[in-house]
């Protein structure tokens, strides 16, 4: 064996194994392995099969025991040493040692020695259940189809094991099909962890039905399936359901977790229920239970968005190790409240805590800067962002396209608007609007290169999905009739005057319409929209007209009539 105190001390335990009678040898070496220190585990057996006949029992509970506490490696060199104590692997061995290749993401491995068992035919349901354990959910899903092949008929855990895998990616449709083909062995974990997959999908009604469903089942009704339920109702937006059901933990007498609380503070935070996120972070110690990293953050960010930055702040100095996200809380908090040099100033102070900033981190402060005209400042920290190959989301970039826009940087915005292509991160209405005013202010509103490079971000934000808020709700009609030069303008249709804005605004609408990229009611509102518009300019070139006859003068373009509409931007 090996040099050590803790490892002089195993020896003695085992010599003291060595020297027991046979009758009391094996409880002895029992009482042992369960416990000696893990990571001593296999050095223990090791030393026990040099002085007594050990069975397949206690490498197989030996490489269960390794494989909770995650020391996967040594449960396999267990699961091997079987074999040179000429202990024949069975289904129990085979299925403890996927487990330690699942519970420590080794998949791939675990899938190996399922197949090892399937060739050996040893393998049971318990093994392919251990695999569905940790692989990706489409591997999962194919491996739990190929069960009845197999002679293996899925049981609950089966079941369990694959929902597990579909929490996710939030698979929720696919999780509600699951268990309604597990009506026959579905317990209690197979609707707690449907339930969690609604929750990851923020699918807070089906998630509730889910509930009700257990209730009428007469299923036990447990602390996690709440946790589950009050997140998802706050994922979806309604966190006045997410605390109703917090409320009725204490109906049902159900334990309320650090879990519970800190998703009813997040729900606060959505609810911009400040002063009821501080109470239930209070009262917290005096429930037994301690308040923990996410439930500070959860809190902060309740103040933080109430505008309570004074708060926020005292709660990020009540932290005993505060992480990035207690940070880019606070700095939000900073942004929310105008005050960009405390935004600049915890920012810097998460460095001197060997904190790396992230994504937030940095969208916020940009966007504190911008806000107080520091565009300078803001441009200097996107730069450092893209030094340390932090990559921006539509947030951060938005931020920085409005430095840009204060700065009037156009050349820069345009890059910046590529770039952003070029990282996959769709543009929306605001990227476009920012660039379009930078280009607006430089250029000016009438300049011709200002409406050719306007219509391309236009156009080409179009062909990225959205083209409706573009083209429908932005400027794209407004450039094309200042381009065209149609004020004024008219052009005669059936035997009436119409102006040329008219027809420019329905043929991109037919366009639209028969592209298919923009939805049928938005469509057929804009379209009501130009009849009117049209009727009221009939109805006014008919009382000119009618007035022209009585010897009026007819209203020339730029009356008071207002028969032209404004081809700008709204």
């Amino acid at each position: 064996m090996h040099d050590g105190p803790e490892v002089k001390e195993l020896e003695h335990q085992v010599r003291s194994v060595a020297r027991a009678t046979t009758a009391r040898r094996a409880a002895q070496a029992a009482r042992l392995l369960k416990s000696c220190r893990r990571s001593l585990l296999r050095l223990a057996l090791q030393g026990l099969a040099r002085c007594m006949e050990l069975d397949e029992r206690h490498f197989s509970g030996s490489i269960s025991a390794l494989s909770r506490s995650a020391l996967w490696q040594d449960a396999l060199g267990v699961f091997f040493d079987m074999g040179k104590a000429q202990l024949r692997q069975d289904a129990f061995s085979y299925a403890a040692a996927i487990s330690a290749c699942e519970r420590t993401s080794q998949w791939e491995l675990g899938h190996g020695f399922l197949r090892s068992a399937l060739h050996a035919r040893l393998a049971d349901t318990h093994c392919v259940n251990a695999a569905l354990g940790g692989a990706p959910w489409p591997v999962a899903l194919r491996l739990f189809r190929q069960m009845p092949a197999l002679r293996l008929p899925p049981n609950a855990p089966s079941y369990n094991a694959l929902l597990a895998a579909l929490a996710a990616p939030g698979l929720w449709r696919l999780a509600g099909h699951l268990l309604a083909a597990a009506a026959g062995v579905a317990d209690k974990v197979t609707w707690n962890c449907t339930i969690s997959v609604c929750e990851k999908a923020a699918q807070w009604q089906r998630a509730v039905k889910l509930l009700e469903g257990m209730e009428e089942k007469t299923l036990q009704l447990q602390t996690i399936t709440y946790n589950a339920i009050i997140s998802a109702c706050h994922k979806g937006q309604n966190w006045q359901l997410a605390l109703r059901f917090f409320a009725s933990m204490h109906q049902k007498q159900l334990f309320r977790t650090v879990i519970s609380y800190s998703s009813a503070i997040s729900s606060c935070e959505k609810g911009r229920q400040w002063q009821l996120a501080l109470q239930l972070l209070h009262v917290m110690p005096f429930k037994q239970v301690t308040p923990n990293t996410f439930s500070f953050n959860a809190a902060i960010s309740a103040c933080g968005g109430s505008t309570q930055l004074v708060r926020a702040m005292g709660l990020l100095a009540a932290m005993d190790k505060p992480d990035v996200v207690s940070y880019s809380s606070v700095i939000s908090a900073c942004e929310c409240a105008a005050e960009w040099q405390l935004s600049l100033h915890f920012f810097q102070a998460m460095r001197l805590h060997t904190l790396a900033p992230n994504v937030v981190s940095y969208s916020s402060t940009i966007s504190a800067l911008e806000g107080a005209s520091e565009w300078q400042r803001g441009l200097h920290l996107f730069q450092s962002m893209a030094d340390e190959r932090i990559q921006g989301d539509l947030i951060s970039y938005n931020a920085t396209l409005a430095c840009l826009q204060r700065g009037r940087r156009w050349h820069r915005a345009l890059d910046l608007y590529d770039d952003m292509q070029k990282h996959q991160v769709c543009p929306d209405a605001i990227s476009n609007s920012s660039v379009l005013n930078s280009l607006e202010e430089q250029l000016g509103p009438e300049g011709e290169d200002a409406y050719s490079i306007r219509l391309w971000l236009e156009l080409g934000l179009s062909s990225r999905g959205v083209p409706a808020q573009i083209l429908a709700e932005n400027v794209i009609v407004g450039d094309l009739a200042r381009m065209v030069g149609v004020h004024g303008k008219t052009q005669e249709v059936f035997g009436r005057e119409v102006p040329l804005i008219y027809l420019i605004v329905a043929g991109v609408l037919a366009v639209l319409w028969f592209s298919g990229n923009t939805g049928a009611i938005r469509m057929i509102v804009l379209g009501f929209m130009l009849y009117v518009m049209y009727t009221q300019y009939s109805r006014s070139q008919g009382q000119a007209a009618a007035g022209a006859g009585a010897g009026g003068r007819a209203p020339d373009d730029n009356s008071s009539g207002g028969h032209v509409i404004n081809p700008g931007r709204r």
